[in-house]
């Protein structure tokens, strides 16, 4: 058996760049084209990386669109000079909702204790921090006040305090980082089958009217959010685009989807799975307050301003480390897919509905997780007044049999394998 191995580790959070906001999954970035160059004779030449195996179903000598360098690969569409078709690849393997529901959680509690040990690390650099504080010239009346009231100093021994507060927290660190490797190992077994994607969002919230004035919220404030998706029993389809595609954009519509006309989307890639759990990791701004108890203007306060300065570039560092870590988690191990070809209709209202229906069908046992939407109208606009001439009359046509009298009172066809009847 054939086996695809996936273990990517991507810096901080360009393992999920996004083009235009919203929420993004990592995925999306292990497949797409990397380099477009002109050859010495003056041809443009692209090429392309698929690293999760996830990508769009290309076949040698095919003809498709090209997204460009920026957008994913999933986002091409494939071009077929007959009668459409959908190209299917299924991950076929034992993995169960048991299996992955194990790796969530594992991988759960190594980032719960992976935040933690960012957390400690920060309080470990403040007290050093505080440490060095007291050890300048000059009266330190008031940071004395305050160490004695956060740290619980009796006979005015400040520095010991602080020594032993610093003491706790390394032998807490140390502990911790033991169980990080134990959970590690864990994570380095992930069965067969099962891939994790990392995601994460960033959104504008905008606090209106009474709420806002009663609680002096901010206006605007942005909310990012982050987590991983664990799956399973994956599936991917293609549309392939024939000529009864082209034939449907060019001529008027006269049924349901008169409605939209051209201005409706067409769902060209779509990535499914039998088994999914997801997880939002840990805000650590959050468990760093609930830790240290301190709001920014005391922590400023208490350090003076070149401390705090520093402790500040600190908290940034080792933020940056936890969101590499989380991106590190983008792994996955598949076997080769076994591949599926069938029929699919634009021409005609019936075939068409056949054809949904149908398609609809197969995805029964799996749920969706990933889809790419292109648009109708913007591929209209693409074809020069010569081509939109031709292909008004267009037939799409397979066996030398028109479309319309091949398929009319046979809706199987939507359900039969067509590479099963190749030879």
């Amino acid at each position: 058996m054939r086996i695809i191995l996936l273990s990517v580790m991507i810096l901080g959070f360009i393992g999920c760049s996004k083009p235009n906001g919203g929420l993004s999954i990592a995925f999306e970035e292990l497949g797409s084209e990397v380099n477009s160059k002109y050859g010495s004779e003056g041809l443009r030449y692209r090429s392309s990386i698929n690293i999760s195996g996830l990508g769009q179903n290309q076949v040698i000598g095919e003809i498709l669109t090209v997204p460009g360098e920026d957008l994913p690969d999933t986002y091409a569409i494939p071009i077929f000079t007959g009668c459409s078709k959908v190209a299917v690849s299924v991950y076929d393997n034992n993995r169960t909702i048991k299996d992955v529901v194990r790796v969530k959680n594992t991988l759960n509690t190594l980032i719960q204790k992976e935040s933690l040990s960012i957390v400690l690390k920060t309080e470990i650099y403040f007290i050093e921090l505080v440490l060095k504080r007291l050890s300048q010239k000059g009266e330190k009346k008031e940071l004395k006040a305050k160490i004695k009231k956060r740290y619980h100093v009796h006979n005015e021994r400040y520095r010991e305090a602080l020594e032993n507060q610093l003491s706790s927290l390394h032998s807490e660190h140390d502990k911790l980082n033991k169980e990080i490797l134990k959970q590690r190992a864990t994570m380095d077994n992930i069965p067969t089958g099962i891939m994790i994607a990392h995601w994460s969002s960033k959104k504008s919230k905008k606090a209106r009217g009474f709420i806002s004035s009663l609680f002096n919220i901010e206006n605007s404030k942005e909310l990012s959010r982050e987590g991983f998706v664990v799956l399973a029993g994956l599936k991917t389809e293609s549309i392939w685009l024939g000529d009864d595609f082209a034939w449907y954009v060019m001529n008027d519509k006269d049924g349901s989807d008169a409605i939209l006309d051209n201005n409706g989307y067409i769902v060209t890639y779509k990535l499914s799975a039998r088994h999914r759990a997801y997880s939002e990791t840990l805000d650590y701004q959050s468990l760093l307050n609930t830790k240290l108890s301190l709001s920014t203007k005391e922590i400023k306060s208490i350090l003076g301003g070149t401390y705090a300065k520093l402790f500040h570039d600190r908290q940034i560092e080792l933020q940056f480390s936890l969101s590499n870590m989380i991106s590190s988690t983008n792994t996955g191990t598949l076997t080769a897919p076994r591949k599926d070809l069938f029929e699919y209709r634009f021409k005609e209202d019936n075939e068409y509905a056949q054809s949904v229906k149908y398609n609809y069908k197969r995805t029964s046992g799996y749920s969706e997780v990933y889809s790419v939407r292109s648009n109708i109208a913007d591929i209209k606009k693409s074809l020069t007044d010569k081509a939109k001439t031709k292909l008004q009359n267009l037939e799409c046509r397979d066996k030398n049999a028109a479309l319309s009298k091949s398929s009319r009172g046979q809706p199987n066809i939507f359900n039969q394998n067509l590479l099963d009847q190749l030879d």
